[in-house]
């Protein structure tokens, strides 16, 4: 492995004078190429006039030092010493665009494969090894990830109020967000296919608060911010806001007196917002979402924060009881720097790790809320981890249940600790079964035919329908590190995650003529396996509840209406391509199936996005 140090923007570029535009990132790769290259992430750049590849950033392997650096299209070195011995990056090549977008998607890759978050190496939902990152795709308002090509693709446009050129992969915030929906569509790729309007929510939440993440790691921004708020988050703008230079340049300035400088952003996380769960806009409904996980990340702040600013109060003490002296100059922004730290480590944990224990199929925002009790109970019922590591743990599980409740995603806490379906709970954590007792789990992990006979011979314990066809998706063993102590002691949890789904038909009451009466979607079971006790962690149905079919009743209403639905041979270009702007319908057997409706959130609507 080759690790190497790469620069990532600070924030949008329009920012300029603040702070820092670019801090270093230590980036642990098998190998570099020109581009930049690496084994898992590709950046290809295109010239703008004549759609030629350009060769890219070049790699420069220093031997001595066993490692290297990227130089531009003048052979400087894209981080160099100033007259004044301080290391700037050159901001102004278009060789730091491409190894700054190539950073932050390593970045942000890193921050889902910690130890502690998902505990594994991430997996592209394509059959290829690479995804392929394009700085600089064409004149549009827009960035997205697709699918269907392995891509990234960053758009650049005009500001509609001052002229200048603005470009997406410049933006922390823009590449992060993208980055983390083709990181979720690795994770749980039948939301690609969903038609459940949370589902395609949830991939707008994971992907905002995932650029929340990368802004709360940032050194030097959390430093500016502490430092000019006095350690309340709560009186900036710079972790609640997404997109803040994209937000600004699509919003046209409406009269002279307007000041377009002011912060704006494509959406903002600070306020709880109301929910609907008939609601059938998915940028709309992420929202709600959203800002209830991003105050939940302000409480838990706060309450970290009054914690350090003790401790950072009973050090001086002692300090100057033994050496005359403060350690802390001021504790409070002592505690909030360790609190913030803090903080984003068991968030990320929290959010981003229930990824995994997501059920297949249509997803609705109480699964994924599911999800995260299930992920944060196994961390308070797990012995080994220090007792007040796990009495945090069940505070941020009644946190997370208030902040719920208090956006309407749920009625109350039943929904859940308990909601039953066919006669199991959609989750239960840690009990025992027979059929895990007897097992041989390498042999489940690795063949596919045993995992399909476990499931099979299972069936009520996944909640699986007699006699009808399921399928069994790809065994993750992990070895996820659960906590660790002051003392660098590391505390590890064997894990297996065994997924089963299948598909159910349900009414398509749509008020449109020539559709057919019924529809298929797809559900399942994830079963979270101690692979050392061979007990059960959690197990986690998917929803049911009769609002979601409402919803996406609403949702293949709406599609039709605006014309975006094709049918069969319609969704297909001349020469063979799947056309990208359109959800593919297939109408077989009499029975309705939709696939790729995530491509609809590549269509940025102005309205709700600003």
């Amino acid at each position: 492995m080759e690790r190497i140090l790469l620069p990532i923007m600070i924030q949008d570029p329009s920012l300029s004078g603040i702070y820092k535009q670019a801090e270093g990132f230590y980036a642990t790769e098998p190998y570099y190429l020109d581009g930049p290259v690496s084994e898992r992430v590709a950046v290809i750049d295109f010239d703008e006039k004549t759609g030629a590849v350009l060769p890219g950033a070049k790699y420069i392997k220093e031997r001595r030092r066993k490692t290297g650096y990227f130089v531009d299209e003048e052979n400087r070195p894209i981080r160099f010493r100033n007259e004044y011995g301080k290391f700037e990056y050159r901001l102004e090549t278009r060789a730091f665009n491409q190894v700054s977008v190539f950073a932050t998607v390593l970045r942000t890759m890193a921050i889902f494969e910690d130890e502690e978050v998902l505990g594994r190496q991430l997996h592209w939902s394509f059959d290829s090894p690479q995804l392929l990152v394009i700085p600089r795709a064409g004149v549009w308002a827009n960035a997205y990830y697709d699918r269907n090509t392995h891509s990234l693709q960053f758009f650049y446009f005009k500001d509609r109020n001052t002229g200048e050129w603005v470009y997406s992969s410049l933006s922390r915030d823009i590449v992060s967000h993208e980055t983390a929906h083709a990181i979720l569509d690795g994770i749980a790729p039948d939301l690609y296919d969903a038609i459940t309007p949370q589902s395609q929510a949830l991939h707008e939440t994971i992907a905002d608060l995932t650029a929340v993440i990368m802004a709360l790691k940032s050194h030097n921004l959390v430093l500016y911010i502490i430092k000019q708020n006095q350690g309340d988050i709560t009186q900036s703008t710079e972790f609640s806001r997404i997109g803040e230079q994209f937000g600004r340049a699509i919003k046209k300035k409406r009269s002279e007196d307007e000041d377009t400088t002011k912060p704006a952003s494509l959406r903002e996380l600070s306020e709880i917002k109301s929910f609907d769960k008939t609601d059938h806009k998915p940028h709309r409904l992420s929202v709600s979402l959203s800002a209830a996980l991003y105050n939940l990340l302000v409480q838990m702040y706060e309450d970290w924060w009054d914690i350090e600013t003790k401790r950072a109060q009973q050090e001086n003490i002692q300090s100057f009881v033994k050496h005359g002296r403060r350690k802390h100059k001021d504790p409070k922004i002592s505690g909030a720097h360790e609190a913030l730290r803090t903080t984003v480590d068991d968030f990320s944990k929290m959010v981003l790790g229930a990824l995994d224990y997501l059920p297949p199929g249509e997803i609705s925002f109480a699964d994924f809320g599911r999800a995260m009790f299930a992920n944060q109970q196994n961390l308070h019922h797990f012995t080994a981890v220090p007792r007040d590591e796990r009495q945090r743990a069940k505070k941020r599980i009644d946190w997370l249940i208030e902040r719920f409740e208090q956006a309407g995603i749920i009625d109350n806490e039943r929904t859940i600790r308990e909601m039953p379906i066919v006669g199991n709970p959609l989750v239960k954590t840690h009990f025992e079964h027979k059929a895990l007792k007897e097992l041989n789990l390498d042999e489940l992990i690795q063949s596919d035919w045993m995992a399909y006979q476990f499931a099979n011979d299972h069936r009520r314990l996944l909640g699986i329908p007699r006699d009808i066809p399921f399928e069994i998706h790809p065994r993750l063993a992990i070895k996820k590190q659960l906590f660790e102590t002051k003392d660098d002691t590391k505390i590890y949890q064997n894990q297996i995650i065994f997924k089963a789904s299948w598909e159910k038909l349900e009414k398509n009451v749509v008020s449109v003529s020539g559709f057919p009466r019924s529809r298929r979607i797809k559900v399942g079971t994830t079963l979270v396996i101690d692979r050392d006790s061979q007990t059960i962690i959690a197990r986690l149905h998917t929803d049911d509840d009769s609002d979601l079919e409402i919803a996406r009743t609403r949702m293949i209403t709406k599609l039709q209406e605006d014309k975006l639905l094709r049918f069969e041979d319609e969704s297909v270009g001349p020469h063979g391509e799947t056309l990208q702007n359109f959800v593919q319908a297939d109408q077989s057997n009499e029975v309705l199936h939709l696939s790729g409706v995530s491509r609809l959130l590549h269509i940025i609507d102005t309205e709700e996005a600003g």
